[in-house]
């Protein structure tokens, strides 16, 4: 149990940034209406979209920097992940090992094996780009003779590497933390807070990208976190010795998507079907 930074949080709305990159680019760089259109075009019908604004990446060519250069707006940071998921597990010809994740907002691809920009026109890839129609578009940027290219704001978040720790803090007030107390019990504290290590459990490789769908557990130095279930919800705490980690999973987005809330002794419960709790997300 120990004290750790604050992490920021990603940008909420698509006009505070647009509005950065006016700021940025107004004769510098670039052209503020392009990025007004990108902005803008990110909005769309259908499904609800997880929360957090759009987000942006670049991708270029891994063999020179003259050609091949793109910026991908996905609407949200979680379809990032999800389209990083789909391209780097296909086995599809095309797809299968052409893309390398160098950051978060930073990938590069292989156009001699297959070019990128034809992610959505591409019969051969159409199974994992129509799960991605109307939630991410691609755009071509100049050439390195073209002098110029958009500069896309960094974008503070933390990278849901399964295995790694991670505090769990309140999306609505990031001073309210999980913390676990002398019982064993996991609870909400604005005082302290408790590292936990989130590990997927879907055979995924050490430190692969964790996705919403995902089943996760949790554990720190003093054993795994289980849950304890009664007859409409779940409690928290850890146990020493465990023979099975089935009992103590849950999804990911469970997190995000408010089946979580706290009783009123402070304690951590998670809701057997209703989404009821508040939002909660990954920190470091």
């Amino acid at each position: 149990m120990f004290k750790l930074p604050v992490v920021s949080t990603l940008f909420n709305n698509s006009r505070t940034v647009a509005q950065n990159f006016g700021n940025a680019n107004q004769g510098v760089i670039g052209d503020n209406n392009t990025i007004g259109s990108i902005i803008h075009n990110t909005e769309m019908e259908g499904p609800a979209i997880a929360s957090g604004g759009v987000f942006y990446a670049y991708i270029h060519s891994r063999y020179d920097d003259n050609y091949h250069r793109m910026i991908i707006i996905f609407a949200s940071r979680e379809v990032a992940d999800e389209w990083w998921r789909s391209v780097s597990t296909s086995e599809i010809a095309q797809l299968k090992g052409n893309i390398q994740r160098i950051t978060p907002q930073f990938y590069n691809h292989h156009p001699g094996q297959w070019n990128f920009l034809n992610f959505f026109t591409d019969p051969a890839v159409k199974t994992i780009s129509d799960k991605f129609r109307g939630k991410m578009f691609i755009v071509l940027e100049n050439d390195k003779g073209g002098r110029g290219i958009t500069i896309i704001p960094l974008q503070c978040i933390v990278d849901h590497t399964s295995g790694s720790s991670f505090c769990i803090r309140s999306k609505s007030d990031p001073q309210q933390h999980w913390d676990i107390d002398e019982a064993g019990r996991v609870y909400v504290s604005d005082k302290a807070r408790t590292s936990f290590v989130v590990t997927a459990q879907n055979n995924m490789s050490k430190k692969g990208i964790m996705i919403g769908s995902d089943e996760v557990t949790l554990s720190t130095p003093r054993g795994p976190v289980v849950l304890h279930k009664s007859s409409s919800f779940v409690t928290f705490s850890f146990v020493k010795t465990s023979t099975s980690d089935a009992g103590h999973r849950f999804r990911l987005g469970d997190l995000e998507e408010g089946r979580f809330f706290v009783e009123g002794s402070g304690l951590v419960c998670l809701a057997d079907q209703e989404k009821c709790g508040m939002a909660w997300e990954l920190a470091m």
